[in-house]
């Protein structure tokens, strides 16, 4: 359940700041995967764990390094990809 990829450095309590350009390679990065992973399934929701064991000890700070990645993809509605928080409920 941790994070693909180099996704995991955005809930390791530091502040990640990116330009307007790495933020929409991050954007694309991340759609890539979520789409990558989503072809093993058979239905359109796909449920992506962004944590480990010990981590968001500050999660502010992880929310703040998740939000501009989020708003990126949502933003593009080419990418065909809406990304929420939610609870398995």
């Amino acid at each position: 359940y941790c994070p693909f990829d180099n996704f995991g450095r955005y809930n390791e309590d530091q502040i990640v700041k990116l330009t307007d350009e790495q933020l929409n390679q991050e954007a694309i990065r991340f759609v890539e995967k979520v789409k990558e992973q989503s072809a093993y399934y058979m239905h359109k929701e796909l449920i992506y764990w962004f944590g480990c064991d010990f981590t968001f000890q500050k999660a502010s700070i992880n929310y703040n390094n998740l939000e501009p990645i989020m708003k990126k993809v949502n933003e593009n509605k080419n990418f065909k990809v809406n990304v929420f928080y939610s609870t398995p409920t």
